[in-house]
């Protein structure tokens, strides 16, 4: 993940595509499932080595406020009954207090930002959608939208999706289910073939990074965190009782959607999925990189990935549904902001780190780099924009050394990124370099 420093007497294109690829050869290493944020630490060459963990975000959690009303609840858990995991969820109300699911997008409740890893991705993904987002279609939404009201009173919209596996197309079983609530009024973000969206996610408790079984002044050790097989969805102490943690709890995700006829979503989905698990951590202390003569901050390089997810049932009106891409919310676009020589340096060096561990992100413009106050170690409340943040974001036109590959093979001129057939990745780096990301990061 690390860059290494410069040969000061290596100034020919050749050996800095040697070096280039040197780098790469020694720190690439296969893609790992997310498990959490301690069990992913990786060997990478920094001037300090230590994983730098995020706040822990079972401290923030929240679990007070207004209640989805017991009807509406109980109407959307009769919509399930077609599905058999539905009897078994957690979110089924003989699961839950009457305190619980809580009121989505609430008036003055901010639900904490899911930053690290899920200790296991969702496998079912039930979306509520009253607003109709999800057709990623702007004149499709519920005009004057207001989340604050809306979501108590009007008829909920339920869309079943799952996690998709790759390449295959198929997807898993329904065995670990999560609620993803969208509204139109919580954008965050769009683009030429996507919009982005601040969702509230509920999922077991059991699954988030840090969870630990609180049973008055006991306090087992965490569950080992391992995938899915192994974890029990189920906190064995309760069962409804008021007064205990119930097994589910909400935090906030950005959830990407792609336009009618467009890959870019899905081809950012193989990426991340491609990441190594490094990319995503944050350490203490600086490293080196190429393209880069000053140590920068080595922190997270892209958001942290939950999933991809697509429809499980066509729509009754044979419409469109967007996929949805689940990751890390990082702040918002550098666009227009002002940044120091430091700062510049160090958007500049994601790029230059992304591509020492062999991918090119291909869109290097300020829109994709996202700033927050930082560091991620803390509480929310006492970060600063003036230890900021950076996340690269939108990899619908990425590419790696296996994607080169693909495209080179492919004779039949289907693939949108043909042009680069015969190309290498270094190639494509020195071509993408220059005037991209000096023109605005260096």
């Amino acid at each position: 993940m690390a860059g290494k420093e410069k040969d000061d007497q290596s100034d020919t294109a050749s050996e800095t595509s040697d070096d280039a690829k040197s780098v790469r050869s020694s720190q690439e290493h296969e893609a790992t499932p997310a498990t959490s944020v301690e069990d992913l630490a990786l060997p990478c060459k920094g001037l300090c080595d230590d994983l730098d963990p995020v706040y822990d975000i079972t401290k923030l959690l929240v679990d007070d406020g207004k209640a989805i009303p017991r009807p509406k609840f109980t109407a959307m858990t009769a919509a399930l009954d077609e599905y058999e995991w539905s009897r078994h969820s957690l979110f089924h109300p003989s699961c839950l207090p009457p305190t619980h699911p809580l009121l989505p997008h609430a008036l003055g409740i901010t639900h904490p930002n899911l930053e690290a890893p899920l200790r296991a991705l969702p496998t079912t993904l039930v979306v509520h959608d009253p607003s109709n987002v999800l057709p990623a279609n702007k004149s499709e939404r519920v005009r004057d939208w207001d989340s604050e009201t809306d979501w108590e009173d009007d008829a909920d919209v339920l869309r079943v999706y799952r996690l998709h596996t790759g390449a295959a197309g198929e997807a898993l079983p329904e065995e670990r289910v999560a609620h993803l609530y969208l509204a139109a009024d919580r954008t965050h973000g769009q683009g030429h073939h996507s919009f982005v969206y601040i969702g509230e996610l509920d999922v077991a408790r059991t699954l988030l990074p840090g969870y630990t079984h609180t049973l008055g002044n006991e306090q087992p050790a965490a569950e080992p965190d391992a995938l899915a097989g192994s974890i029990s969805l189920r906190d064995p102490e309760f069962e409804g009782v008021l007064g205990l943690a119930p097994p589910i709890a909400r935090v906030s995700v950005a959830a990407k959607l792609g336009i009618k006829g467009d890959d870019h979503l899905a081809r950012e989905a193989r990426m991340y999925a491609r990441f190594p698990a490094a990319l995503s951590q944050h350490h203490r202390g600086t490293t080196r990189c190429t393209e880069i003569d000053e140590p920068v901050p080595y922190g997270a390089v892209v958001p942290q990935f939950f999933g991809y997810y697509v429809p499980c049932d066509e729509p009754k009106d044979k419409g469109y549904l967007s996929a949805i891409l689940l990751v890390e919310a990082c702040g918002t676009s550098i666009e227009g902001k002002t940044l120091n020589s430091h700062e510049r340096r160090t958007t500049a060096s994601l790029f230059s780190r992304l591509h020492d561990v062999g991918f090119v992100q291909n869109s290097e413009y300020p829109r994709n780099m996202l700033i927050q106050p930082g560091p991620l170690s803390l509480p929310p409340v006492q970060r600063s924009r003036s230890t900021p943040s950076f996340r690269l974001i939108d990899f619908g036109r990425a590419i790696d050394e296996e994607e080169l590959n693909i495209i080179e093979a492919n004779e039949d001129g289907t693939c949108s990124l043909t042009y680069l057939a015969g190309d290498t990745l270094d190639g494509l780096w020195r071509h993408t370099w220059r005037p991209y990301v000096c023109r605005y990061f260096l």
